[in-house]
C-alpha cells in the first residue's frame, strides 16, 4: 500500500509525494497519518534536541586567549598607587593598601601574583622604571598581565607634572614611534597598546585591561568624571584589539553610589585610607585594607564573567 502526501493550496488539491513505508509515520499508532502524528513527531524532535543540548552543551571558545593557552599560574600587575605594594609602616600608620596586594588572596594557591605597580606612575612614566624592565624580562607564555593606569595619565600639565601626562583620543596616524604627535602630546591608547598589550602578547601572555577605579569625592560620593575619557578610550581599545577589559570605573562608581545611598559618606570612607598618621583625614584617592580587598575581589569575579581561564581559580 502506498500513501500519497498531499495538501490544499487555495482550492487545489496538490500531490506532494509518495510515502511507501507509511507505517513508519504512524507515530500515534491508529493506522492513519494525520495532524496528531505531526504533533507527536514535533514533540519527539524537540525532546531529542533538548536532551542533546543538556548532555553535550556547546563548547564556548575563549576569545581573549590563544587556543593553546595553558595558564602558568603567574599573574603580573602594573599600575599606579591604587594598585601598588606598601610597606608595613604605611599599612599600619595610614591603613594604605593597593588592590594588587590583595589580588592573590582571591584565587587558589595555584596563583602567584607579582605586583610591579608603583606609586605616582602613569602608563608613560612607568616605562622608565626598573619594574618595566623586570616585566619585559620575566613575563612569559601562559601568564596574565593586569594593566591599570589612568590616575596619573590625567596629569597633563607638563610644567607641574613632567613626564606623566598622556591624552586619550589622539589621531594614531599622527604619532611618532614614541607615541607622541607634532604638538608634543603622548597618546594614552598608544602607550597601553604598544608597551603593555603587545608586550604581553609577544611573550605568549594574556593582557587584561582594567579601567581606573573611581576616586572618592569630598562629599563622599563617587568622583569618576576625570576618568571618563580615559575609561572610554580603553573600552574602544579593548574592542578594537580583542583584549579582555574589566571596567572598574563603571563598577566602582556603582559600588560607591550604592554605599553612599545606604550609609552616606561614612560608608564610602571605609574604602579609603588616611592622609595623616592621626587618622583624622580621609585620603580620597588611596585604598584602605578593606577597600583594596573589595576591589581585588571585584576584579577576580570579573575574570569569571569574561570566561578567562584564571576565573576557574577564584575562591
Amino acid at each position: 500500500v502506498a500513501l500519497y502526501l498531499s495538501t490544499f493550496v487555495g482550492d487545489n488539491f496538490i500531490i506532494r509525494g509518495e510515502m511507501t513505508n507509511w507505517i513508519a509515520g504512524d507515530i500515534y499508532n491508529d493506522n492513519i497519518i494525520n495532524i496528531f502524528d505531526l504533533i507527536m513527531m514535533k514533540q519527539l524532535l524537540l525532546s531529542e534536541k533538548n536532551s542533546e543540548s543538556t548532555e553535550n552543551p556547546p563548547v564556548q571558545t575563549n576569545i581573549y586567549e590563544p587556543e593553546d593557552f595553558e595558564f602558568s599560574g603567574k599573574v603580573f600587575t602594573v599600575g599606579d598607587s591604587t594598585v601598588c605594594d606598601y610597606d608595613t609602616n604605611t599599612q599600619t600608620t595610614l591603613n594604605r593598601y593597593g588592590w594588587g596586594m590583595k589580588l592573590a588572596e582571591q584565587f587558589s594557591s595555584n596563583v602567584i601574583v607579582t605586583n610591579l605597580a608603583l606609586s605616582g606612575r602613569s602608563s608613560r612614566s612607568f616605562l622608565n622604571d626598573q619594574n618595566y624592565s623586570t616585566l619585559t624580562n620575566t613575563i612569559g607564555k601562559g601568564d596574565y598581565l593586569f594593566i591599570q593606569f589612568g590616575h596619573n595619565d590625567e596629569k597633563t600639565d607638563e610644567a607641574t607634572y613632567p613626564g606623566l601626562g598622556t591624552y586619550p583620543n589622539l589621531d594614531m596616524s599622527t604619532l611618532d614611534n614614541s607615541g607622541k604627535n607634532l604638538e608634543g602630546k603622548y597618546s594614552y591608547e598608544w602607550m597601553i597598546l604598544n608597551k603593555y598589550i603587545k608586550l604581553a602578547q609577544s611573550k605568549g601572555a594574556v593582557p587584561v585591561i582594567v579601567t581606573p577605579i573611581t576616586r572618592r569625592g569630598s562629599d563622599g560620593t563617587a568622583n569618576y568624571q576625570q576618568h571618563t575619557e580615559y575609561q572610554q578610550a580603553l573600552i574602544e581599545l579593548g574592542k578594537q584589539n580583542n583584549v579582555a577589559l574589566i571596567d572598574m570605573t563603571k563598577l566602582t562608581t556603582e559600588l560607591y553610589t550604592n554605599l553612599y545611598n545606604s550609609g552616606g559618606a561614612t560608608e564610602t570612607a571605609k574604602m579609603h585610607c588616611y592622609i595623616d598618621t592621626d587618622k583624622t583625614t580621609i585620603d580620597n584617592t588611596h585604598l584602605s585594607n578593606a577597600g583594596a580587598q573589595k576591589i581585588a575581589n571585584m576584579i577576580a569575579e570579573q575574570t569569571k564573567e569574561l570566561g578567562l581561564t584564571i576565573g576557574n581559580e577564584v575562591k
